[in-house]
């Protein structure tokens, strides 16, 4: 409690201090009550999430960066389901797994060590094919849409950057169909504001012609169009106090363009969770976990209701280690409460 109050009191005090950039900031945060928490794999270093449903069933996939492992979890109770992968080079073999993404029945996981991107068949997580060896350096997150009955996928790449045309090469961008993949081209912005200069997490809202990317540099998140032009947009700097590790997008009865932006504040002793318009351009109000959790990496927002979740299920990362799960809804009913 006494960690929450103090965190309140810098928050509100920042907020004093950039008032004009932001509006309708509200006083104060508000905690919501987990619905439950995974066991911990702390020899895994938990990163990022994907939910996969079909034929009543919900499995989570956690991506172990130390362990080479997918952990597959009950998505209703957190209940590990099995492991898949294991260090090494060839099919269903895993280095360094990061960012994970589903995509209809496959599984996109990104290896930054083996510089790839590894497709799985679900729900039974058969490797199916592997890409981006040719165009990868250091991949970290990715994201997906449905276009021209292919899937386009966009992958944040965080190499060092050894001169100003390196930044153009942030994220790569690809089709898949079938098993092929075809490397679509590389984008970023090369100087001054749009610069993508530490890069993971990367969500795609497609109805809107919007790819949101974290900056953890900046600690901003810059709008980018689907096919990689820099919009003039940034949002975050203001508020964001730790690392923007994570986003989703929660879409009210499954709507193109209403809906709330979350955003993970990675800090060490506590995750802070801020609210905005889908768009990014109002802040609504931010919130932690009961109890806390902190040191957040990713998360994942699953739309539409199902078990013990009303309206979304919100997935976090804990402390690199285990899995906390929110029911949306009762974000929602806070923040309409204030």
């Amino acid at each position: 409690m006494k960690s929450i109050l103090l965190l309140l009191a810098i928050t509100t005090m920042v907020g004093c201090a950039r008032r004009a950039e932001v509006s309708s900031r509200p006083s104060s945060m508000f905690a919501v009550q987990e619905v439950f928490r995974s066991d911990a794999w702390p020899e895994g270093n938990i990163d990022s999430l994907a939910l996969w449903s079909g034929g009543g069933r919900h499995l989570l996939f956690a991506t172990g960066k130390e362990s080479d492992m997918l952990y597959v979890l009950d998505g209703e109770t957190g209940a590990l389901v099995r492991t898949v992968g294991g260090s090494g080079t060839k099919a269903g073999e895993l280095d360094r797994p990061n960012g994970v993404v589903v995509a209809g029945d496959l599984l996109f996981v990104v290896e930054r060590n083996n510089h790839r991107v590894q497709v799985f068949a679900l729900p039974g997580v058969e490797p199916v094919a592997v890409f981006g060896e040719n165009e990868l350096v250091k991949p970290y997150g990715i994201d997906a849409w449905r276009e021209s009955g292919a899937w386009r996928l966009v992958v944040t790449d965080d190499f060092d950057a050894a001169s100003p045309g390196d930044y153009a090469r942030r994220v790569k961008a690809f089709r898949f169909a079938g098993t092929t993949a075809t490397y679509l081209g590389a984008f970023g912005e090369t100087e001054g504001p749009g610069r993508l200069d530490v890069v993971e997490t990367i969500v795609a809202d497609a109805p809107n012609d919007r790819l949101l990317i974290c900056d953890e540099a900046n600690k901003s998140i810059d709008v980018y169009t689907l096919d990689g032009a820099y919009t003039g947009r940034s949002f975050g700097g203001d508020f964001i106090v730790g690392d923007p590790e994570g986003l989703g997008i929660f879409r009210p009865s499954g709507s193109d363009d209403e809906g709330w932006l979350t955003i993970t504040d990675q800090r060490p002793d506590i995750t802070v969770f801020h609210v905005m318009s889908r768009d990014g351009a109002r802040y609504i109000g931010s919130f932690t976990g009961d109890p806390v959790v902190a040191n957040t990496d990713g998360i994942c927002l699953a739309n539409g209701g199902f078990g013990p979740f009303r309206g979304a299920a919100l997935y976090a990362v804990h402390d690199d280690a285990s899995v906390a799960a929110f029911s949306f809804g009762d974000v929602v009913d806070a923040i309409r409460a204030k």
